[in-house]
């Protein structure tokens, strides 16, 4: 019996990894139907390497708990991963902290530099969202203009960090750029 309780420990301590792996991984090109039966078919694969004389160590009731467990984290994921380009600009200058200040002196949750920004409180959101907004307003108008179309979510982070790469920007920008826009991609536009 001793040894069972070990194995059940074993057993929940990777399942709640694999819950992690798969909410970690959640996008909108697998639906939550297909994440369930991937999930399951997972679980059936440690339930069956898991055996103490060919009968499984969690029981009926341990397995509802789980699945009740996996789809609660999977709307919570489903809900927290979708984001407009504000939220998601926050998230990644500065982890959505207000008082955040950069290496160079940024400051604001959107990371402005000190001599763009135009007085005030840099840790009041609503105004340091209609600075980054009043700045981004001019970048995006002479995108447009040059480019006859509006900015996709990966050209609108290159506009914000690094404007003058906008059609070349580096790798460190490029893999910023394409997290930013893994931020924007599942929000409802």
């Amino acid at each position: 019996m001793p040894e069972q309780q070990t194995y059940r420990k074993w057993f929940e301590f990777c399942l709640t990894n694999v819950i992690a792996a798969f909410v970690e991984r959640l996008t909108i090109m697998q639906t939550p139907i297909k994440l369930l039966y991937q999930f399951l078919n997972c679980c059936q694969k440690y339930v069956l390497k898991l055996t103490n004389n060919g009968l499984p160590i969690i029981g009926f009731p341990m397995r509802i708990r789980l699945i009740f467990l996996f789809s609660a984290c999977m709307g919570l994921a489903t809900a927290a991963s979708a984001m407009d380009r504000w939220a998601a600009l926050s998230m990644i200058e500065s982890g959505d902290n207000n008082s955040a200040v950069g290496p160079a002196g940024e400051i604001s949750c959107f990371q402005i530099q000190q001599y763009l920004w135009p007085g005030g409180d840099p840790q009041n959101r609503e105004l340091a969202l209609s600075v980054a907004q009043e700045l981004m307003r001019a970048r995006t108008a002479k995108f447009q203009q040059i480019h006859k179309r509006e900015a996709t979510d990966f050209e609108f982070y290159v506009l914000w960090n690094a404007p003058r790469q906008t059609d070349h920007p580096s790798a460190v920008v490029t893999e910023r750029a394409r997290r930013f826009a893994n931020l924007v991609e599942l929000a409802p536009r």
